[in-house]
């Protein structure tokens, strides 16, 4: 079956939610630590997806594009996907030709952030499709 603009297999407002706590990541080139990854973890328990899982310890960034994340997900009836979520102004990645728009909005900061209210692109991937090149990625980390 071919998604329709009806047929999204995330809700814009969850995929928004994760994108607020990612923007008090600093921007660097670094791979991002198991320390960052439990700390968002937890920052996130105390909120609620409609229909979004979130798999903290996948979080990576972008290799081209240090101010994007991938994050495995369940979407909506528990569809795995690879989220992308990356500021307005950052190239699509070519990595995954296959992304699906889920939505471009302005994401607000959690409260007591200092991070700034930034338009942010965000894209969904079938889990499938990027299997192999999100273990790519994985693996330079390890």
């Amino acid at each position: 079956m071919t998604p329709s603009l009806f047929d999204l297999p995330l809700r814009l407002g969850d995929a928004v939610t994760v994108a607020g706590l990612l923007l008090d990541l600093p921007v660097v080139s670094r791979p991002i630590t198991d320390e960052q990854r439990s700390r968002l973890a937890a920052r996130a328990k105390g909120l609620e997806f409609t229909a979004l899982k979130p798999y903290w310890p996948t979080l990576e960034r972008d290799p081209i594009h240090p101010s994007a994340y991938y994050l495995k997900v369940d979407g909506i009836d528990d569809q795995a996907l690879l989220l992308r979520i990356a500021p307005a102004n950052t190239p699509s990645s070519g990595l995954f030709p296959k992304a699906i728009l889920i939505g471009r909005t302005y994401v607000t900061p959690p409260a007591g952030s200092r991070a700034q209210t930034t338009e942010m692109v965000l894209n969904a991937i079938p889990y499938a499709d990027a299997a192999t090149t999100f273990g790519q990625i994985q693996d330079k980390r390890r």
